[in-house]
């Protein structure tokens, strides 16, 4: 089996299935703004097409939690303390394309996925927690939604206590695009230990990768990989978009509850391409060597989050 394919299937739980927060359930409300720079479109064969085209990325949501629930439990001679979330989360994109001479491949010039679930979070013992979430999304490039462009989602991931400086979760998400349910893998990771000059810290979930250095409550710096995905879905077709951007981020925090984080990069890889919407040519497209893609191009994110 190809080492690309496995990659990209492990990458496809960020497509359709993205959690918003798996540390901590907390009341949140973000909005993150991005622009991809024109660059050169490729085939799958890697061939150069003759084409351009930039992307703009405006994504947004916010998590509420509902009900919040603290007990204690005697774990051996530990004093184990337990809490029970339940929370609403909804996030939403509008992805819009400038296009140049690419009308024939059938690309739309806008794209808006939305999510709408309930969350729970239970901590099972003092090594375990358990992050869940059921709802459902709406994927569509017109203001016209019908039932095809509306799909079930859920996940389930398990949290466990490594050190009280790591974490490491893993699970599976579900997802019925293809009329029946679909299993994608999930991972997480989060680190962080005191060192000299700061907080040194590392986290990896399903759209996202940072490493840096936390300076103070006000200052952070980190080098991050930006995965996300949106998608178009027809009776008998699916667009596919999606960006793996590398880029450096000051995040400054504002008063006590805002955060601005500036990414500057690269959009080392974007592809884009329509395929039948079937699981057959789902993976078909999974395992080519090459993808239908835009070459590198600039990366410019601008974000602000109020958290409590």
């Amino acid at each position: 089996m190809k080492t690309n394919f496995l990659i990209r299937a492990i990458i496809m739980f960020c497509l359709l299935m993205t959690s918003p927060g798996l540390k901590h359930v907390q009341a949140q409300v973000y909005l993150k703004s991005a622009w991809i720079g024109p660059s050169d479109y490729k085939d799958d064969h890697a061939a150069d097409a003759n084409e351009k085209g930039s992307a703009y990325v405006l994504r947004g949501g916010l998590q509420l939690p509902l009900s919040v629930k603290t007990d204690t439990l005697l774990d051996g001679a530990d004093t184990v303390p337990i809490q029970s979330v339940w929370a609403i989360r909804f996030d939403g994109s509008h992805t819009r394309f400038d296009h140049q001479h690419m009308e024939e491949h059938g690309f739309p010039t806008n794209v808006y996925n939305y999510r709408l679930g309930v969350v729970y979070l239970h901590t099972l013992n003092k090594k375990w927690t358990l992050w869940s979430t059921v709802g459902a999304g709406v994927y569509t490039s017109s203001a016209n939604i019908g039932i095809r462009q509306v799909i079930g989602e859920a996940a389930v991931i398990f949290v466990r206590n490594i050190t009280p400086n790591l974490k490491v979760g893993a699970g599976l998400a579900f997802d019925n695009t293809f009329g029946f349910p679909m299993v994608y893998p999930g991972l997480i990771v989060d680190w962080a230990i005191d060192g000299k000059g700061g907080k040194y810290f590392a986290r990896l979930n399903s759209n996202e990768i940072k490493a840096g250095i936390k300076y103070s409550d006000k200052f952070q710096l980190y080098m991050n990989v930006d995965v996300f995905g949106a998608s178009a879905l027809y009776k008998d077709e699916m667009f596919t978009h999606m960006y793996y951007a590398v880029g450096v981020t000051p995040e400054f925090k504002v008063g006590k509850y805002f955060s601005i984080p500036v990414t500057l990069g690269v959009s080392a890889s974007r592809n884009m391409y329509v395929n039948d919407r079937t699981v057959q040519d789902f993976f078909s497209y999974l395992g080519k060597d090459d993808l239908p893609h835009f070459a590198p191009s600039p990366f410019v994110s601008v974000g602000i989050t109020y958290g409590m």
